[in-house]
């Protein structure tokens, strides 16, 4: 259990080269929320009740923090493109 958190908790870290402890522990701290919240939502919503205990769908760690990055990106209105040969709008001149 602990070897598989630490694999999971790299998959979802942010990378940095800053050296300031805090910044690294807060990251380390954000990394781990993920980890538990892709567990509970895999248990309660992903995973099947049946006799026995629950059947685990598929549903990876690294496809869960894919959603949650789309859903920041949303939610903060990041565009990842530029439209091409068209004239610019409004939307980027802010």
């Amino acid at each position: 259990g602990i070897e598989s958190s630490y694999r999971l908790a790299k998959q979802s870290l942010a990378f940095t080269s800053s050296q300031d402890a805090g910044l690294r522990l807060v990251m380390f701290v954000v990394s781990l929320l993920l980890q538990n919240s892709w567990r509970y939502l895999h248990w309660r919503y992903v995973a099947a009740p049946r006799r026995g205990g629950r059947r685990l769908w598929q549903w990876s760690f690294t496809e869960f923090c894919e959603m949650v990055l789309r859903a920041a990106w949303t939610a903060l209105g990041v565009r990842r493109t530029v439209p091409a040969n068209q004239p610019l709008d409004d939307r980027f001149f802010r």
